[in-house]
């Protein structure tokens, strides 16, 4: 259970509570260390009411809004105590370890006039037959990381700082003065080999050996920079998109095959668009998350919900939108059994626009709203700046990076096609910027005003 949830639970635990509320509380729980946000409130509550911890209460109108109470249940009370118990076994027990830190035996360093009476940090007391107390220097792991030297220390300087002065009993060797394990020096190597870099080459030849290893270094440099290099160049998906393809549905059917980038190798699926071809609004994000990725549908995950909150507040009706990604498959770095998004390339923006484009001769919404700086690199052109031009609305199709692909629909199933109608274009944050934004209530009110313009736009 993580920390947020473990608050919520506990504010849950008095009386039902609606978001505000349960904010309030959460900060005043651990005397203010814990910062909830409202924004990142939601994506929690939602998860805790699928796992069936907590559930909707009530709702009720409040200045215009609709404000829901959510309550704790039987199953969440029962995993708040779990955890609870937990916390306090793990308190229990680091609070026993610091006791006997603090304990004369294992005590820190002594100072000099009493170190016998206490253990040295490299020669722990050891009790002989005779009952006479004896010290012996223990393994160079041991060793105080202060006091390790990567290389071998001169007998004269061993021991410096340590109540033994670096004279071990029985002529046995100072481990200060031992050698390091095997694979220590590797980071003074890597410091020499990146001083070296930086030295002008008349230099590097004082060193024997130097050029050698900067000639290594950089030719793991630019074997790493070719690597990077290939995936510049993808197929693209032209070639798996049919000719007859001439509805949402075979669209769909044709990108569960699409091999136009390596992305589709390690993602579990393609993540097409969703909603109805008569649209009045396309949202187009970034790519599918993780959570998108498992279940085949775009904005499912945490920024979803958040962009579906958004949009009510704005007033767009969601029976009207269609939700599609510039990228179809799921690009992430796995971090042991957790996939960490990572952005796509232009290459992939690239190699998946003619799904992207498929879809526009489909569709003919009134608005588009682009979600990011990748989507606006796959419609308006790596030269557009979401920053700069958010909020404002654009003339679609002629804002495109190349017009020409929108500007001609199909009209009918024999292959007529016809101008694109007049539409507009307005371009914000993706939802997930919200969630990583350190004001998450100043993020979340910029993208409801922005979209807020797209809504006004759609009753003129």
């Amino acid at each position: 259970m993580t920390e947020p949830a473990f608050f919520i639970l506990t504010a849950l635990l008095d009386a039902p509570r609606h978001g505000y509320g349960i904010v309030a509380d959460v900060t005043e729980l651990p005397r203010g260390r814990v910062q909830l946000k409202i924004g990142s409130l939601h994506g929690v509550l939602d998860r805790l009411v699928t796992d069936g911890l907590a559930e909707l209460d009530r709702e009720e109108a409040w200045q215009g809004r609709l404000r829901r109470h959510y309550r704790l249940t039987g199953r969440g009370r029962r995993a708040l105590a779990a955890a609870a118990e937990r916390l306090a076994a793990n308190a229990r027990n680091a609070s026993a370890r610091l006791r006997a830190q603090q304990s004369p035996i294992a005590g820190t360093t002594p100072s000099r006039a009493g170190w016998r009476s206490a253990a040295a940090p490299c020669c722990p007391p050891t009790t002989g037959a005779s009952g006479r107390t004896t010290w012996s220097p223990p393994a160079w792991r041991e060793w105080p990381p202060t006091m390790r030297r990567p290389t071998r220390t001169s007998p004269t300087t061993a021991g410096r700082g340590c109540p033994c002065g670096g004279r071990a009993p029985g002529g046995t060797r100072h481990p200060s003065t031992a050698p390091a394990p095997r694979g220590t020096h590797r980071t003074a190597e890597l410091h020499r080999t990146d001083q070296m870099r930086s030295r002008p080459a008349r230099h590097r030849r004082e060193r024997p050996g130097g050029a050698g290893r900067v000639r290594r270094v950089r030719t793991a440099v630019r074997g790493r920079t070719v690597r990077m290099a290939e995936q510049t160049k993808a197929p693209g998906a032209q070639q798996f998109i049919p000719p007859q393809a001439d509805t949402l549905d075979r669209l769909r059917a044709a990108a569960a095959g699409c091999r136009g980038c390596e992305l589709y190798r390690d993602a579990s699926q393609t993540v097409f668009g969703r909603g109805d071809e008569s649209a009045r609004v396309v949202f187009v994000g970034e790519q599918p998350g993780d959570m998108e990725d498992q279940k085949g549908l775009p904005f499912v995950g945490p920024a979803g919900r958040l962009l579906r909150r958004a949009v009510d507040d704005a007033g767009i009706d969601p029976a009207h939108i269609y939700l599609t990604n510039a990228v179809k498959h799921f690009r992430f770095e796995l971090r042991g059994k957790r996939r960490i998004h990572q952005t796509p390339d232009q290459a992939h923006i690239t190699a998946c626009r003619p799904w992207l484009v498929a879809e526009f001769s489909r569709l003919h919404p009134e608005l588009v709203v682009v979600l990011g700086a990748t989507a606006a690199k796959a419609l308006l052109g790596p030269a557009f700046r979401v920053t700069r031009q958010r909020g404002e609305l654009l003339p679609w199709p002629a804002s495109a990076q190349r017009p020409e692909d929108f500007a001609r629909v199909p009209v009918d199933s024999a292959g007529t096609v016809a101008d694109a109608p007049a539409a507009q274009l307005l371009a914000t944050i993706h939802p997930s910027a919200v969630l990583r934004a350190d004001d998450q209530d100043k993020a979340y009110e910029g993208l409801v005003a922005d979209l807020t313009v797209a809504a006004r736009a759609l009753t003129r």
